[in-house]
């Protein structure tokens, strides 16, 4: 019993684990987190102009809230 309850156990914490994708959207490199829906925005962008970041971004038909910038990203 103890090692079904285990495996149980194993199995859902595996099925709760967020995905996380790397995107260039509008020039601006992110990673998204789709189980929360959040993006962290990782780089890009023209270097020579004003780069904006949105408040959020769409990707594969999800939409994604920019949550924060990541270290080094600029």
């Amino acid at each position: 019993m103890r090692v079904f309850t285990a495996c149980l156990l194993l199995m859902a914490s595996l099925g709760a684990r967020s995905e996380i994708v790397k995107a260039t959207i509008d020039g601006l490199n992110y990673s998204l987190d789709t189980e929360k829906s959040e993006a962290t925005v990782t780089g890009g962008g023209d270097y020579e102009r004003d780069i904006v970041i949105p408040k959020s971004v769409e990707y594969e038909g999800s939409s994604f809230l920019v949550t924060s910038i990541g270290d080094w990203a600029f």
